[in-house]
């Protein structure tokens, strides 16, 4: 299996860089939900970030420790949405350009802000073809740099895993409790907590669990199913 591996002083150095360029959210924190779930549970609410998302944070990271050269060549990666916007804005912080490939059935809206952020967009069919083949292709024509959403020592952002019912379950959650409505992708650290993946009950030392919250994905329609 391939790692990514990071360290506790790279995470630091990330913080010092990206502390003027990010936007520092909001913290929630609910005494009736510590005392149904029996520890401390902290929501991060990365809706508010720039862009929608925590994703900016990673991409801007990875763009920015990129020698001159690199950045002369340009960027390139694959996703849906929330990358594709940090990627695409982190690029145009920095002076370098961005090809986000997306699948031709990602959000209308997503593509139309992507673009606007300077990015160019290049859609493929997700039934036909794999995205990183296609980021291959073009790295391999451009020799444009990856800027991956997670697999890569200085944007990965530990995860858990969870169900689809867990995510639904975890999603009516917290709109029952917080009044806030978070995507599938923002709710599994949620979810991880209320399915006893990560256990916070009676913890003495790790009582405080955060769970990151982005909302970029969800929209009426989709949250009511």
């Amino acid at each position: 299996m391939t790692t990514h591996p990071t360290t506790f002083e790279n995470i630091r150095c990330a913080a010092a860089a990206l502390a003027s360029v990010v936007v520092r959210t909001p913290v929630l924190d609910n005494a009736d939900v510590n005392t149904l779930l029996g520890g401390r549970l902290l929501l991060k609410a990365e809706n508010f970030q720039r862009t929608g998302a925590f994703k900016i944070r990673g991409a801007y990271n990875l763009i920015l420790n990129l020698g001159p050269e690199e950045r002369a060549r340009g960027t390139v990666s694959y996703s849906s949405g929330n990358h594709a916007l940090g990627m695409a804005r982190a690029a145009k912080m920095l002076g370098t350009s961005a090809i986000i490939v997306m699948p031709s059935d990602a959000s209308a809206a997503k593509m139309a802000a992507t673009r606007a952020l300077g990015a160019v967009v290049v859609t493929f069919d997700r039934d036909t073809k794999r995205s990183a083949d296609v980021v291959a292709q073009i790295q391999s024509q451009t020799g444009r740099i990856e800027v991956p959403p997670s697999a890569h020592g200085q944007v990965l952002a530990g995860g858990v895993t969870a169900s689809d019912s867990d995510v639904r379950a975890a999603m009516r959650f917290a709109f029952g409790h917080f009044k806030i409505m978070i995507e599938q992708g923002g709710v599994v650290g949620l979810a991880a907590v209320l399915n006893g993946l990560v256990n916070i009950t009676d913890r003495v030392v790790a009582t405080v669990i955060t769970t990151v919250i982005t909302g970029g994905y969800i929209d009426t329609h989709r949250f009511s199913h």
